[in-house]
């Protein structure tokens, strides 16, 4: 409760800050803080329930966040068809398979890499094998064009989010 922070910060009032809102009591501590709310690749239903505890959590402290208060964050892969998409999809395993853990992704690779690193002290067993589990991300967006921008409309009227965040 007494925290200083020093020097103060700079900006007046100071930035947005945006909370994790993948349980209903890590929404409801956001909506009671007065802080947007971030949704990470859930499914739009249990999107929709984060939001509902963090719009009644915001209604007791006393504000009304708007659809502009609400990240919703998903894994997207766009191609120029369907047929495409999916083609593509198999291929890599995407969103959890090694097929897009390449050379041809630069910046994914530093990040593998920069995980390895800091895991390699850890004993075996301690993080489970998610090789074969199913996917931990919810529904992705993929698609053609038309196709992704139905399924974020989708979750838009389901979940109330005014932003999103593609990875």
């Amino acid at each position: 409760r007494n925290i200083s922070v020093f020097p103060s910060p700079v900006q007046r009032p100071h930035p947005r800050i945006t909370l994790s809102g993948n349980s209903p009591s890590s929404a409801r501590f956001a909506g009671r803080m007065k802080c947007d709310l971030g949704i990470s690749f859930l499914p739009p239903e249990a999107a929709a329930a984060s939001v509902a505890a963090y719009t009644d959590a915001a209604a007791e402290a006393g504000w009304e966040p708007t659809a502009d208060n609400i990240l919703y964050r998903q894994f997207v892969y766009i191609a120029d068809t369907d047929e495409q998409t999916a083609q593509d999809v198999a291929e890599m395993n995407w969103p959890t398979g090694s097929g897009m853990f390449n050379s041809r992704n630069p910046e994914l690779m530093q990040v593998i890499g920069l995980a390895a690193a800091a895991m390699a002290g850890v004993p075996k067993g301690v993080v489970p094998d998610m090789s074969k589990a199913p996917n931990p991300f919810g529904p992705v967006w993929a698609g053609g064009p038309q196709t992704v921008l139905d399924q974020i409309r989708h979750a838009e009227q389901l979940v109330g989010i005014g932003r999103v965040e593609f990875i």
